[in-house]
Order: C-alpha cells, then structure tokens, then sequence
C-alpha cells in the first residue's frame, strides 16, 4: 500500500474514513471506537459526528482518545442522522468510507478486507458483509447469511434490505458525483442502496466482518412501523424505476398475515418480475427463495 502525502501539510491522506455518528450513544461507545483503533488496516481517519446535544460525558469517552486519526465534529445545529452522513461524506478525505455505529464492533481485519476487496474490485461501488449479532454482554447470538454477489444481492433488494449499513464501505467520489447522499427519512439506508443498485454494482463479502450489537434503544425497535411505511415506499419507487406499478400495503417481507388475495398478487408481481426485465432471467433458484419466503407454497395459488 502506497503512502500518499499532502505536500502543504506534509501529512498522510487516509485511504479510508471511517464515518460514525453520535447522540445519545455513550454504553458502548468506547469498545465501538476501539475496534477502530485496533484495525491491523492504519491507514484510516475516524470522523466522529456529534449533535450538539450530545452529552458531555459522550463527548469526554471521544476525547480521552489520543489518536490524531480522530476527526471529532460537533455539529452547530441539530442535523439528524442522515444530514450529518451526508456532511461526514463531504468532509471525508479518504478514497473510501466506511460506516461504523456507535454500539457495534468492527472484528480487526474488516477495514483491510474491504480495501482489498475494493481495490481488486474497480467496477464494485460498495461492499457490505455479514455480522454476528451479540446482544449487552457481547455474546454471539445470531449471524447474517446474506446474498453475495451482485445480481442476487439487487435482486433481493426489491424485496428487502439486504446491506447491513454499519458493514459498508463505498467509494466517496462515485457516490459524490451521482448524488448517492442519505435522504431524511426512516430506513433511508434501504432507500439509499436501491438507488445506488439501479445504476451501480453492490456487493456483500462473505466474511463476517462485524459484531452488531442488539438492545432495546436499536431504531429498528422504536421505529417499527415508521420503518415499514418507509420501506413500503422504497419498495414501489424500485418496482416502478423497471418499469412495474405494485400494490402493496406491507413491505415483502412483512407477510405472516396474508390473506390468499394478498399472495395471489404478490405471486403476479414477482413472476412479472422474474420476466420483465433480461438480467433477472436465469436466476430460478434466488425466485424460489423469494416465492417460499414471502409468499409460502405458491403452487397452490
């Protein structure tokens, strides 16, 4: 690996920035910015973005770390978790960015997978990859088995989110200049990959790469339904990008309640799917996986 030198500042320019937002984080937050500092990958800056709510106590567990790599940021107003993604992307120097959240734990070769991945990789935008799930004490409770390779991982996405935010890593000057930025919303990670999706190559790395952290203050819990109605909205905006109008009131993978009516149309959809557009054909298997998953023994329907 090439070491690059700003010559006015006669400082290294990071490869890669890791990007994190603060707020009300400060339980898990030292052993989250550790397994940063602890990567066997150094060429990196760690930008850390606080609202200018966050706690004094938050802000001491960042400062009582003397790495210069820390770029800790306070926000002058309240700018909510996409807006500040957005700003740490604009303000990152490195040729990559890679997410971290404030309760999770990078494992430590995940920085130097990813940028080798990426740098063999010159037509992939972004890599996600799978996580054990641990919950308060850091125990491994569960572990992602996500699809990998491009084409199932954009087919999937019609149904579901498959990228794991606090995972990625995406190339900063391709997401710049197709305005890949965060939009202010619930799920506006899912939102954000089927936009990427439509004109890029996204990808997984087998490896589990991450330990993310499960507890009651985890958005996806608070914010169930203002999820799934965002969710919902992601889902059509995909569909009818190709070209295909669907009538859903659930996301797909929300169908434990299904009547035989729901599943009839949810099966049209996604045959319609299967054949309206040429780089879906050839993929039977990954369809079958979404019939039985989201809407059961189709034979019947």
């Amino acid at each position: 690996m090439r070491k690059k030198f700003n010559k006015s500042r006669q400082e290294i320019i990071p490869e890669i920035s890791v990007l994190m937002t603060i707020y009300k984080d400060k339980d898990y937050l030292s052993e989250a910015i550790k397994s940063i500092l602890n990567q066997s990958f150094k060429n990196w800056e760690f930008i850390i973005i606080a609202e200018p709510e966050t706690s004094e106590e938050s802000l001491k567990i960042v400062r009582s770390f003397h790495d210069k790599r820390i770029r800790l940021i306070i926000n002058e107003t309240h700018l909510g978790f996409s807006s500040s993604l957005n700003k740490g992307i604009e303000l990152a120097r490195g040729k990559y960015i890679a997410r971290m959240d404030a309760d999770d734990v990078s494992l430590s070769n995940r920085l130097l997978l990813q940028w080798l991945y990426m740098e063999t990789h010159a037509d992939v935008i972004l890599c996600g990859t799978n996580a054990y799930s641990i919950n308060v004490k850091g125990k491994i409770i569960d572990k992602t088995n996500l699809p990998i390779n491009s084409s199932e991982v954009k087919t999937w996405l019609y149904f579901k989110d498959v990228i794991f935010h606090p995972t990625v890593m995406f190339r900063r000057k391709q997401f710049i200049d197709n305005c890949f930025f965060y939009r202010e919303q619930q799920a506006e990670d899912y939102e954000l990959w089927t936009r990427v999706s439509l004109k890029c190559k996204i990808v997984n790395l087998r490896s589990v790469l991450l330990k993310r952290r499960l507890h009651g203050k985890n958005s996806i819990g608070k914010y169930r339904y203002e999820i799934q109605s965002a969710d919902v909205n992601t889902q059509k905006n995909l569909w009818r990008a190709i070209g295909i109008s669907i009538n859903i009131k659930t996301p797909f993978y929300e169908c434990d309640k299904l009547t035989s009516g729901e599943k009839k149309k949810r099966k049209l959809h996604i045959d319609k799917l299967e054949e309206k557009v040429p780089y879906f054909r050839g993929k039977k298997r990954v369809f079958k996986e979404i019939r039985n998953a989201y809407i059961g023994n189709s034979a019947s329907l």
